[in-house]
């Protein structure tokens, strides 16, 4: 089953309340297929409609997704080419949104991201896009069936070749006690010994996991017998016995376990996973949970070196598999449990922005309009329990009792102060995904306000485009707009309603028409609620309304 890792999303709104003022050039900014840890740049352009510069703070929702600039400014009627890096960690899709909004709460608009990443090696093509058992199973079929050397042969090449340093030096990996020897024999009559990771008793010494090299190691026989058949974990309490960074002793539940030196820890963290991975009948039922959490811990704390992959390689020449955990060290984290297979639970998340809200002057007994995007990260459906503004004079147009895993919706608020005044309130919503606690702030005046994230009905050349009423409105609103007398001429004019991503849903107007007012019905009876845009374009003239539908 295919697993969110906090990038996974799938995109609902690709644009705000702020069509015809803050818009991207494309609906989506994608990426080529990226190697893992290599940076790949895009752009795209962000078109500010608004009458005034806006200073947009910018977040993005994944890691893997960078923006260049953590704040831009864009000027009135201007464009700013936004720069985003992709350096993807895993071998994946990542889908994700990247956040604008105004530095005075007044605007914002989100851009959709995406991109694959690579391993840029053969694990590419039977690991992409998988997570838990079926990422388990691709591994399995890449190491299972691997050239068995037998016992005496695999520790042959193990002494004599995989782990011999320079001057015949053999390394106890527990300890560090190193002593000179040219074979197997010659380390063995100085005390060093085959270390089982996995202990070999509880497959009965049968083959092939006794001779699989991917968990033998060279020890000292004392190290060796020290370590027995002890679990691995953290020694907490007072160790037993201490040597070269290694210790035995009482972990967290009192049970003895046995901690390897720290260069060492991310070695077995890695033998034991492909172990449990190649052989998953675990054998002895050996692997615990408790073991499992100790190597996902170990093998982040330390990661794969030049000697472990060295000796990844020695071992493939021989075995002719290779430990993908050694190759690819964030596999782990897409496996949810080596235990068992298992798959998390899903999770809703929920995410709001901008952070608080303001709203531009608005008339005493008008209305003014603004939103706030509600994103829910997670991958079940965020269910929303109750929501409340402390302020009576702001209100919820919409909002949703569910959002779907991974997608955005829009949530229309309203102002409708009935004196002049500065206005403040507190927004809540709470759900099943968190809690989100807000300020909404808004003034009210007698002279001429602008309600948020609307290009007002303004004259030019004595065109104009008023506001739609009544709105919100359901099913049907009246849209009027004016054409100027220009010796008696008519003029051509396009009146057309728009989705919030810039999709036509209606033309009422395509035609020339004669100078006066006019007024045209819109029936939207067949349209989901939601926000809508009326524009009109005219002899070089244009403007954008909102338009609130309210079922």
């Amino acid at each position: 089953m295919k697993r969110l890792i906090t990038t996974a999303f799938v995109f609902v709104f690709t644009a705000s309340l702020s069509f015809a003022q803050l818009r991207f050039s494309e609906m989506e900014l994608s990426f080529p297929m990226t190697v893992r840890n290599i940076t790949a740049t895009g752009s795209i352009y962000l078109k500010n409609n608004f009458d005034r510069d806006k200073t947009l703070k910018v977040t993005s929702l994944s890691d893997v997704f960078k923006p260049t600039d953590s704040l831009v400014t864009v000027g009135a009627h201007d464009s700013l080419l936004i720069t985003v890096n992709y350096k993807p960690v895993q071998n994946i899709t990542d889908r994700s949104f990247i956040v604008f909004y105004s530095v005075d709460s007044t605007a914002s608009v989100t851009l959709l991201v995406s991109g694959m990443g690579s391993t840029g090696d053969s694990y590419q093509t039977s690991t992409f896009d998988k997570f838990d058992a079926d990422l388990k199973n691709a591994l399995n079929s890449l190491v299972i069936n691997h050239t068995s050397l037998g016992y005496n042969t695999a520790r042959d090449r193990m002494f004599e070749v995989i782990d011999k340093q320079p001057g015949d030096t053999i390394e106890c990996v527990y300890t560090g006690t190193k002593i000179k020897a040219a074979t197997r024999t010659a380390a063995q009559n100085q005390g060093f010994d085959t270390e089982h990771t996995w202990p070999q008793g509880t497959f009965s010494q049968n083959e092939p996991m006794r001779s699989d090299i991917y968990h033998l190691y060279p020890t000292s026989s004392t190290a060796n017998n020290k370590r027995s058949n002890y679990p691995f974990g953290a020694v907490t309490g007072t160790p037993t016995w201490t040597s070269g960074g290694s210790k035995l002793g009482p972990g967290s539940t009192g049970a003895t376990v046995f901690e390897p030196r720290d260069v060492h820890k991310g070695n077995v963290a890695r033998s034991m996973l492909y172990f449990i991975t190649r052989y998953p009948s675990n054998y002895g039922s050996f692997f615990s949970a408790a073991q499992e959490s100790a190597f996902r811990i170990w093998n982040k704390f330390d990661p794969v070196d030049s000697r472990e992959l060295q000796r990844n390689a020695g071992i493939a020449l021989y075995q002719n598999k290779r430990n993908p955990f050694i190759d690819h060290l964030e596999f782990v984290d897409r496996i949810y449990s080596f235990l068992n297979n298992t798959s998390p639970l899903p999770t809703a998340n929920l995410n709001v922005f901008p952070p608080g809200l303001s709203f531009d002057t608005v008339l005493v007994n008008g209305t003014g309009y603004a939103s706030l995007w509600l994103i829910n990260t997670g991958d079940k459906v965020l269910t929303i329990s109750n929501k409340s503004i402390s302020n009576p004079v702001f209100s919820f147009e919409n909002i949703p009792v569910q959002i779907a895993g991974g997608s955005m919706v829009e949530v229309i608020l309203s102002f409708k102060p009935t004196t002049t005044g500065s206005f403040q309130g507190m927004i809540e919503i709470n759900s099943d995904g968190g809690t989100f606690n807000g300020v909404v702030k808004g003034v009210s005046d007698i002279s001429t306000g602008i309600n948020v994230e609307e290009t007002p009905a303004v004259l030019n050349n004595s065109f104009a485009l008023k506001q739609n009423y009544p709105n919100p409105f359901n099913p049907e609103t009246k849209i009027g707009f004016s054409v100027p007398n220009r010796n008696g001429n008519s003029s051509f004019v396009k009146l057309a309603v728009y989705d919030v991503i810039g999709n036509e849903i209606a033309v009422l107007v395509n035609d020339e028409r004669a100078p006066g007012e006019h007024v045209v019905s819109f029936d939207a009876t067949n349209l989901p609620g939601g926000i809508y845009f009326c524009r009109m374009e005219a002899d070089g003239f244009n403007a954008t309304t909102k338009l609130v539908l309210l079922k």
